[in-house]
Protein backbone atom coordinates (compact mmCIF):
# COMPACT_ATOMS: atom_id res chain seq x y z
CA UNK A 1 0.00 0.00 0.00
CA UNK A 2 3.06 2.12 1.01
CA UNK A 3 4.59 1.54 -2.56
CA UNK A 4 0.84 2.70 -4.37
CA UNK A 5 0.66 6.14 -2.05
CA UNK A 6 4.16 6.82 -3.49
CA UNK A 7 3.54 6.04 -7.32
CA UNK A 8 0.00 7.89 -6.51
CA UNK A 9 2.49 11.18 -5.32
CA UNK A 10 5.08 10.95 -8.00
CA UNK A 11 2.52 11.03 -10.44
CA UNK A 12 -0.08 13.83 -9.30
CA UNK A 13 3.67 16.10 -8.93
CA UNK A 14 3.59 15.18 -12.63
CA UNK A 15 0.29 16.13 -13.09
CA UNK A 16 0.73 19.15 -11.52
CA UNK A 17 4.10 20.26 -13.85
CA UNK A 18 2.02 19.10 -16.93
CA UNK A 19 -1.20 21.28 -15.90
CA UNK A 20 0.54 24.31 -15.33
CA UNK A 21 2.76 23.73 -19.00
CA UNK A 22 -0.64 23.53 -20.39
CA UNK A 23 -1.82 26.49 -18.78
CA UNK A 24 1.67 28.48 -20.16
CA UNK A 25 0.92 26.99 -23.89
CA UNK A 26 -3.12 27.93 -23.77
CA UNK A 27 -2.76 31.33 -25.43
CA UNK A 28 -4.20 30.99 -28.72
CA UNK A 29 -5.34 28.45 -30.83
CA UNK A 30 -2.86 26.17 -31.64
CA UNK A 31 -1.45 26.28 -27.91
CA UNK A 32 -5.58 25.27 -27.36
CA UNK A 33 -5.16 22.30 -29.17
CA UNK A 34 -1.92 21.45 -27.71
CA UNK A 35 -3.80 21.69 -24.28
CA UNK A 36 -6.60 19.70 -25.51
CA UNK A 37 -4.01 16.83 -26.50
CA UNK A 38 -2.32 16.80 -23.63
CA UNK A 39 -4.97 16.72 -21.03
CA UNK A 40 -6.31 14.08 -22.93
CA UNK A 41 -3.23 11.96 -22.88
CA UNK A 42 -2.79 12.89 -18.90
CA UNK A 43 -6.51 11.73 -18.62
CA UNK A 44 -5.24 8.13 -20.34
CA UNK A 45 -2.94 7.58 -18.42
CA UNK A 46 -4.40 8.67 -15.03
CA UNK A 47 -7.07 5.81 -15.59
CA UNK A 48 -4.89 3.37 -16.60
CA UNK A 49 -2.67 3.87 -14.01
CA UNK A 50 -5.98 3.60 -11.33
CA UNK A 51 -7.37 0.64 -12.90
CA UNK A 52 -3.35 -0.75 -12.74
CA UNK A 53 -2.52 -0.24 -9.14
CA UNK A 54 -6.53 -0.78 -7.76
CA UNK A 55 -8.47 -2.99 -10.15
CA UNK A 56 -12.01 -2.14 -10.92
CA UNK A 57 -14.21 -4.24 -9.00
CA UNK A 58 -17.42 -1.79 -8.62
CA UNK A 59 -20.46 -3.61 -9.17
CA UNK A 60 -24.01 -2.11 -10.73
CA UNK A 61 -26.69 -1.70 -7.81
CA UNK A 62 -29.66 -4.00 -7.39
CA UNK A 63 -33.01 -2.88 -6.42
CA UNK A 64 -36.05 -3.89 -5.86
CA UNK A 65 -39.08 -3.72 -8.08
CA UNK A 66 -40.55 -1.74 -5.31
CA UNK A 67 -37.71 0.60 -5.05
CA UNK A 68 -37.89 1.15 -8.45
CA UNK A 69 -41.31 3.07 -8.30
CA UNK A 70 -39.95 5.70 -6.91
CA UNK A 71 -36.88 6.38 -9.71
CA UNK A 72 -36.93 9.83 -11.38
CA UNK A 73 -38.20 7.98 -14.60
CA UNK A 74 -36.04 10.99 -16.66
CA UNK A 75 -32.95 9.57 -15.31
CA UNK A 76 -33.91 6.26 -14.71
CA UNK A 77 -31.13 3.68 -15.95
CA UNK A 78 -28.79 5.73 -14.05
CA UNK A 79 -30.22 4.14 -10.82
CA UNK A 80 -28.74 1.16 -12.28
CA UNK A 81 -25.12 2.32 -13.17
CA UNK A 82 -21.95 2.36 -11.35
CA UNK A 83 -20.20 5.57 -11.13
CA UNK A 84 -17.68 4.71 -13.89
CA UNK A 85 -20.89 4.40 -15.86
CA UNK A 86 -22.39 6.91 -14.84
CA UNK A 87 -19.06 9.10 -16.12
CA UNK A 88 -19.36 7.97 -19.07
CA UNK A 89 -22.35 8.74 -20.02
CA UNK A 90 -21.87 12.28 -18.71
CA UNK A 91 -19.04 12.50 -21.35
CA UNK A 92 -21.65 11.37 -23.95
CA UNK A 93 -23.65 13.77 -23.05
CA UNK A 94 -21.27 16.71 -23.05
CA UNK A 95 -20.54 15.64 -26.60
CA UNK A 96 -23.93 15.49 -27.52
CA UNK A 97 -24.70 18.96 -25.63
CA UNK A 98 -21.72 20.35 -27.72
CA UNK A 99 -22.32 18.63 -30.67
CA UNK A 100 -18.34 17.69 -30.34
CA UNK A 101 -16.68 14.93 -32.68
CA UNK A 102 -13.60 14.57 -30.04
CA UNK A 103 -12.30 11.96 -29.12
CA UNK A 104 -12.31 11.55 -25.25
CA UNK A 105 -10.47 9.53 -22.61
CA UNK A 106 -12.57 7.09 -20.02
CA UNK A 107 -11.94 4.97 -17.30
CA UNK A 108 -11.58 1.67 -19.24
CA UNK A 109 -14.98 -0.67 -19.40
CA UNK A 110 -16.02 -3.72 -21.70
CA UNK A 111 -16.88 -3.32 -24.98
CA UNK A 112 -20.57 -5.09 -24.72
CA UNK A 113 -21.56 -2.68 -22.02
CA UNK A 114 -20.38 0.40 -23.33
CA UNK A 115 -22.82 -0.81 -26.24
CA UNK A 116 -25.77 -0.80 -23.54
CA UNK A 117 -24.58 2.11 -21.84
CA UNK A 118 -24.80 4.05 -25.47
CA UNK A 119 -28.68 2.76 -25.77
CA UNK A 120 -29.41 3.77 -22.43
CA UNK A 121 -27.94 7.35 -22.74
CA UNK A 122 -30.07 7.21 -26.60
CA UNK A 123 -33.15 5.82 -24.21
CA UNK A 124 -33.05 8.80 -21.57
CA UNK A 125 -32.16 11.55 -23.58
CA UNK A 126 -34.19 12.21 -26.84
CA UNK A 127 -33.65 15.53 -27.14
CA UNK A 128 -30.28 14.51 -28.64
CA UNK A 129 -31.98 13.06 -31.65
CA UNK A 130 -28.85 14.44 -33.74
CA UNK A 131 -26.72 11.71 -32.32
CA UNK A 132 -26.34 8.79 -34.89
CA UNK A 133 -23.82 6.49 -33.59
CA UNK A 134 -20.82 6.23 -30.95
CA UNK A 135 -17.36 5.16 -31.34
CA UNK A 136 -14.53 4.36 -29.31
CA UNK A 137 -11.03 2.79 -29.16
CA UNK A 138 -9.81 -0.39 -27.20
CA UNK A 139 -7.06 -1.40 -25.02
CA UNK A 140 -4.72 -3.97 -25.63
CA UNK A 141 -7.20 -6.27 -23.24
CA UNK A 142 -10.54 -5.42 -25.79
CA UNK A 143 -11.77 -2.85 -23.12
CA UNK A 144 -13.29 0.62 -24.01
CA UNK A 145 -10.67 3.56 -23.75
CA UNK A 146 -11.97 6.48 -25.40
CA UNK A 147 -15.44 7.24 -26.74
CA UNK A 148 -16.58 9.75 -29.58
CA UNK A 149 -19.91 10.54 -31.10
CA UNK A 150 -21.07 10.42 -34.71
CA UNK A 151 -23.92 12.94 -36.11
CA UNK A 152 -26.64 12.12 -38.56
CA UNK A 153 -26.94 15.87 -40.01
CA UNK A 154 -23.89 18.97 -40.02
CA UNK A 155 -23.38 21.13 -36.88
CA UNK A 156 -25.71 23.74 -39.19
CA UNK A 157 -28.25 21.18 -39.96
CA UNK A 158 -28.72 20.38 -36.41
CA UNK A 159 -28.76 23.78 -35.21
CA UNK A 160 -31.38 24.04 -37.79
CA UNK A 161 -33.39 21.14 -36.58
CA UNK A 162 -33.27 22.08 -33.05
CA UNK A 163 -35.00 25.15 -33.24
CA UNK A 164 -37.86 23.54 -35.21
CA UNK A 165 -37.95 20.94 -32.58
CA UNK A 166 -37.80 23.06 -30.27
CA UNK A 167 -40.19 26.08 -30.98
CA UNK A 168 -43.21 23.29 -32.23
CA UNK A 169 -42.24 21.76 -28.23
CA UNK A 170 -42.83 24.92 -26.89
CA UNK A 171 -46.07 26.04 -28.71
CA UNK A 172 -47.31 22.55 -27.96
CA UNK A 173 -46.61 22.71 -24.06
CA UNK A 174 -47.98 26.27 -23.93
CA UNK A 175 -51.46 24.80 -24.79
CA UNK A 176 -50.93 21.83 -22.06
CA UNK A 177 -49.43 24.15 -19.24
CA UNK A 178 -53.05 26.35 -19.62
CA UNK A 179 -54.93 22.74 -18.75
CA UNK A 180 -55.73 21.93 -14.97
CA UNK A 181 -54.06 18.07 -13.77
CA UNK A 182 -51.01 16.29 -15.01
CA UNK A 183 -53.46 13.62 -16.75
CA UNK A 184 -55.40 16.84 -18.80
CA UNK A 185 -52.05 17.66 -19.94
CA UNK A 186 -50.65 13.88 -20.75
CA UNK A 187 -54.00 13.47 -22.57
CA UNK A 188 -53.76 17.01 -24.52
CA UNK A 189 -50.09 15.48 -25.44
CA UNK A 190 -50.96 12.17 -26.15
CA UNK A 191 -53.82 13.79 -28.97
CA UNK A 192 -51.07 15.63 -30.41
CA UNK A 193 -48.90 13.06 -31.67
CA UNK A 194 -51.60 10.93 -32.73
CA UNK A 195 -53.39 13.47 -34.66
CA UNK A 196 -50.27 14.88 -35.73
CA UNK A 197 -48.24 12.01 -36.82
CA UNK A 198 -49.32 9.34 -39.90
CA UNK A 199 -47.39 5.96 -39.45
CA UNK A 200 -44.96 5.57 -42.24
CA UNK A 201 -42.55 2.89 -41.19
CA UNK A 202 -39.94 3.44 -43.74
CA UNK A 203 -40.49 7.87 -43.12
CA UNK A 204 -37.14 9.65 -42.97
CA UNK A 205 -35.59 9.80 -39.12
CA UNK A 206 -37.84 7.49 -38.14
CA UNK A 207 -36.12 6.58 -34.95
CA UNK A 208 -35.37 10.05 -33.44
CA UNK A 209 -38.41 12.59 -32.59
CA UNK A 210 -37.81 15.02 -35.08
CA UNK A 211 -39.46 12.88 -37.66
CA UNK A 212 -42.64 13.48 -35.45
CA UNK A 213 -41.92 17.33 -35.04
CA UNK A 214 -40.39 18.40 -38.57
CA UNK A 215 -41.88 16.35 -41.04
CA UNK A 216 -45.66 14.67 -39.38
CA UNK A 217 -44.59 10.82 -40.24
CA UNK A 218 -42.84 8.56 -37.89
CA UNK A 219 -42.81 4.67 -36.79
CA UNK A 220 -42.76 4.10 -32.92
CA UNK A 221 -39.51 5.12 -31.73
CA UNK A 222 -40.34 8.76 -33.40
CA UNK A 223 -44.26 8.48 -31.72
CA UNK A 224 -42.48 7.05 -28.16
CA UNK A 225 -39.18 9.64 -27.67
CA UNK A 226 -41.82 12.76 -29.07
CA UNK A 227 -44.45 12.24 -26.23
CA UNK A 228 -41.48 11.47 -23.42
CA UNK A 229 -39.73 14.83 -25.01
CA UNK A 230 -43.23 16.77 -24.63
CA UNK A 231 -44.56 15.01 -21.03
CA UNK A 232 -40.86 16.16 -19.69
CA UNK A 233 -41.22 19.28 -21.01
CA UNK A 234 -44.57 19.69 -19.31
CA UNK A 235 -43.11 18.86 -16.11
CA UNK A 236 -43.92 15.17 -16.03
CA UNK A 237 -41.67 12.50 -15.58
CA UNK A 238 -41.44 9.94 -18.73
CA UNK A 239 -39.11 7.41 -20.02
CA UNK A 240 -38.79 5.55 -23.16
CA UNK A 241 -39.64 1.96 -22.88
CA UNK A 242 -38.87 -0.94 -25.82
CA UNK A 243 -40.18 -4.27 -26.05
CA UNK A 244 -42.62 -6.19 -29.04
CA UNK A 245 -46.23 -6.35 -29.62
CA UNK A 246 -47.11 -8.94 -32.64
CA UNK A 247 -43.90 -10.47 -32.28
CA UNK A 248 -42.44 -6.77 -33.87
CA UNK A 249 -39.99 -4.75 -32.11
CA UNK A 250 -41.52 -1.76 -30.35
CA UNK A 251 -41.71 1.45 -28.40
CA UNK A 252 -43.45 2.80 -26.34
CA UNK A 253 -43.70 5.10 -22.73
CA UNK A 254 -44.07 5.16 -19.25
CA UNK A 255 -45.25 8.50 -17.16
CA UNK A 256 -45.89 8.96 -13.97
CA UNK A 257 -49.24 11.67 -13.88
CA UNK A 258 -50.34 12.70 -10.88
CA UNK A 259 -47.57 10.52 -8.65
CA UNK A 260 -48.63 7.50 -10.11
CA UNK A 261 -46.98 5.17 -13.14
CA UNK A 262 -48.74 4.58 -16.42
CA UNK A 263 -47.74 2.63 -19.64
CA UNK A 264 -48.98 5.14 -22.96
CA UNK A 265 -48.29 3.63 -26.26
CA UNK A 266 -49.36 6.58 -28.79
CA UNK A 267 -48.30 4.56 -31.68
CA UNK A 268 -50.82 1.54 -31.30
CA UNK A 269 -53.15 4.65 -30.48
CA UNK A 270 -52.97 5.53 -34.19
CA UNK A 271 -53.42 2.86 -35.84
CA UNK A 272 -53.70 2.23 -39.73
CA UNK A 273 -57.14 1.44 -40.52
CA UNK A 274 -58.67 -0.92 -43.21
CA UNK A 275 -60.77 -0.13 -46.14
CA UNK A 276 -64.47 0.37 -45.06
CA UNK A 277 -62.85 1.49 -41.63
CA UNK A 278 -62.87 5.50 -42.87
CA UNK A 279 -64.98 6.50 -40.25
CA UNK A 280 -62.00 6.18 -37.71
CA UNK A 281 -59.41 7.63 -39.55
CA UNK A 282 -60.27 11.31 -37.59
CA UNK A 283 -60.71 9.70 -33.94
CA UNK A 284 -58.28 9.66 -31.40
CA UNK A 285 -58.11 5.41 -30.47
CA UNK A 286 -57.07 5.73 -26.90
CA UNK A 287 -56.85 2.00 -26.03
CA UNK A 288 -53.17 2.62 -24.41
CA UNK A 289 -53.60 6.10 -22.74
CA UNK A 290 -52.60 5.14 -18.94
CA UNK A 291 -52.37 1.63 -19.08
CA UNK A 292 -51.25 -1.00 -16.31
CA UNK A 293 -48.39 -3.19 -16.99
CA UNK A 294 -51.11 -6.11 -17.27
CA UNK A 295 -52.92 -4.04 -19.48
CA UNK A 296 -50.24 -3.26 -21.72
CA UNK A 297 -48.33 -7.08 -21.19
CA UNK A 298 -52.08 -8.41 -23.36
CA UNK A 299 -50.96 -7.51 -26.09
CA UNK A 300 -46.80 -6.56 -25.67
CA UNK A 301 -43.99 -7.81 -24.43
CA UNK A 302 -41.61 -5.51 -22.28
CA UNK A 303 -37.71 -5.48 -22.40
CA UNK A 304 -35.82 -5.86 -19.57
CA UNK A 305 -32.57 -6.67 -20.40
CA UNK A 306 -30.87 -3.44 -19.19
CA UNK A 307 -32.34 -2.73 -15.76
CA UNK A 308 -36.18 -3.72 -13.97
CA UNK A 309 -38.75 -2.06 -14.47
CA UNK A 310 -41.60 -0.91 -12.16
CA UNK A 311 -44.72 -2.34 -12.12
CA UNK A 312 -48.08 0.04 -13.17
CA UNK A 313 -51.05 -1.04 -11.19
CA UNK A 314 -53.10 1.70 -10.82
CA UNK A 315 -55.67 2.76 -13.50
CA UNK A 316 -56.47 6.31 -11.85
CA UNK A 317 -55.90 8.00 -15.01
CA UNK A 318 -56.55 5.64 -17.64
CA UNK A 319 -58.61 6.95 -19.86
CA UNK A 320 -61.63 4.48 -20.36
CA UNK A 321 -61.68 4.07 -16.28
CA UNK A 322 -61.82 8.06 -15.98
CA UNK A 323 -65.12 7.88 -18.33
CA UNK A 324 -66.31 4.35 -16.33
CA UNK A 325 -66.13 2.63 -19.64
CA UNK A 326 -62.96 0.09 -18.27
CA UNK A 327 -64.87 -3.40 -17.85
CA UNK A 328 -63.20 -6.86 -17.10
CA UNK A 329 -67.04 -8.81 -16.91
CA UNK A 330 -69.12 -9.84 -19.44
CA UNK A 331 -72.40 -9.33 -17.14
CA UNK A 332 -75.65 -7.47 -16.31
CA UNK A 333 -73.50 -4.53 -14.60
CA UNK A 334 -71.09 -4.22 -17.91
CA UNK A 335 -74.13 -3.68 -20.02
CA UNK A 336 -76.30 -1.83 -17.88
CA UNK A 337 -73.02 0.74 -17.28
CA UNK A 338 -72.68 0.78 -21.30
CA UNK A 339 -75.94 1.61 -21.56
CA UNK A 340 -76.02 4.61 -19.00
CA UNK A 341 -73.14 6.07 -20.68
CA UNK A 342 -74.84 5.63 -24.03
CA UNK A 343 -77.30 7.29 -22.91
CA UNK A 344 -75.30 10.23 -22.08
CA UNK A 345 -73.30 10.17 -25.51
CA UNK A 346 -76.78 10.75 -27.37
CA UNK A 347 -77.68 13.52 -25.01
CA UNK A 348 -74.20 15.32 -25.95
CA UNK A 349 -74.56 14.16 -29.32
CA UNK A 350 -71.20 12.26 -29.02
CA UNK A 351 -69.84 11.41 -32.19
CA UNK A 352 -67.50 8.56 -31.00
CA UNK A 353 -67.88 6.13 -28.44
CA UNK A 354 -65.46 3.73 -27.15
CA UNK A 355 -64.93 1.41 -24.26
CA UNK A 356 -62.06 -1.29 -23.01
CA UNK A 357 -61.74 -4.56 -21.05
CA UNK A 358 -58.83 -4.79 -18.65
CA UNK A 359 -57.47 -8.50 -19.16
CA UNK A 360 -59.78 -11.01 -19.41
CA UNK A 361 -59.87 -11.77 -23.29
CA UNK A 362 -62.80 -14.75 -23.02
CA UNK A 363 -64.85 -11.93 -21.39
CA UNK A 364 -63.95 -9.52 -23.81
CA UNK A 365 -64.65 -11.80 -26.61
CA UNK A 366 -68.15 -13.02 -25.42
CA UNK A 367 -69.03 -9.62 -24.92
CA UNK A 368 -68.19 -8.01 -28.14
CA UNK A 369 -70.00 -10.77 -30.11
CA UNK A 370 -73.09 -10.29 -28.19
CA UNK A 371 -73.01 -6.68 -27.74
CA UNK A 372 -72.45 -6.35 -31.44
CA UNK A 373 -75.42 -9.10 -32.29
CA UNK A 374 -78.35 -7.47 -33.92
CA UNK A 375 -80.20 -10.60 -32.74
CA UNK A 376 -79.72 -10.18 -28.86
CA UNK A 377 -81.41 -8.14 -26.69
CA UNK A 378 -77.89 -6.96 -25.34
CA UNK A 379 -76.87 -5.25 -28.45
CA UNK A 380 -75.81 -1.94 -29.26
CA UNK A 381 -78.77 -1.88 -31.62
CA UNK A 382 -81.30 -2.34 -29.22
CA UNK A 383 -79.86 -0.27 -26.49
CA UNK A 384 -79.87 2.87 -29.03
CA UNK A 385 -83.39 1.70 -30.32
CA UNK A 386 -84.53 2.32 -26.57
CA UNK A 387 -82.21 5.52 -26.28
CA UNK A 388 -84.05 6.56 -28.91
CA UNK A 389 -87.36 7.39 -27.20
CA UNK A 390 -86.51 9.47 -24.89
CA UNK A 391 -83.20 11.14 -25.62
CA UNK A 392 -83.57 14.64 -27.24
CA UNK A 393 -81.49 13.51 -29.98
CA UNK A 394 -82.07 10.63 -32.60
CA UNK A 395 -79.26 8.58 -33.74
CA UNK A 396 -79.37 5.80 -36.19
CA UNK A 397 -79.78 2.48 -34.63
CA UNK A 398 -79.70 0.21 -37.61
CA UNK A 399 -76.52 1.09 -39.01
CA UNK A 400 -73.74 1.45 -36.41
CA UNK A 401 -70.14 2.14 -37.51
CA UNK A 402 -68.04 -0.07 -35.88
CA UNK A 403 -64.06 -0.75 -34.94
CA UNK A 404 -62.63 -3.30 -32.31
CA UNK A 405 -58.82 -4.16 -31.84
CA UNK A 406 -58.96 -7.31 -30.15
CA UNK A 407 -55.32 -7.19 -29.04
CA UNK A 408 -56.19 -4.03 -26.99
CA UNK A 409 -59.64 -5.71 -25.92
CA UNK A 410 -61.29 -2.43 -27.18
CA UNK A 411 -64.01 -1.21 -29.36
CA UNK A 412 -64.83 2.24 -30.80
CA UNK A 413 -68.11 3.24 -32.32
CA UNK A 414 -69.37 6.19 -34.32
CA UNK A 415 -72.78 7.24 -33.72
CA UNK A 416 -74.53 8.67 -36.37
CA UNK A 417 -77.51 11.18 -35.55
CA UNK A 418 -80.52 12.11 -37.33
CA UNK A 419 -81.62 15.04 -35.74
Amino acid sequence: MKNKKKILYVVTVCFLLLFSLCVFFATNAHGQAFVKTVWNGMQSIAYKLQDTLFGYQEQPPEHTVEECYDFNLNTYGENFMTGREKEIVAVLKNLAENISSDVVPVRSISAERFEQLVNMFLYQYPEYFYVKNASYLKDSNGNITAVSLGYEYSPEEIAERKQGVEETAAGVTAVAEKLGSEREKAYFLHDYVVKNTEYQLDSPDNQNMSSVFLNGKSACAGYAKSLVYLLRQSGMEAMYVTGTTGGVAHAFVMARIDGELYYIDPTMDDPVFEEGQSDFTTYVNSPYLCVTTEMLKVSHTIDEDYYPLPVCDSTDANYHAVQGLLFNENSAQTRDALREALRTAVENKQEFFSFRFMTDKEAYAAFRDTFFSRRNAGSVFNMLESINRTASHLVRYDTVSYFCSDGALYCALKLNYLS
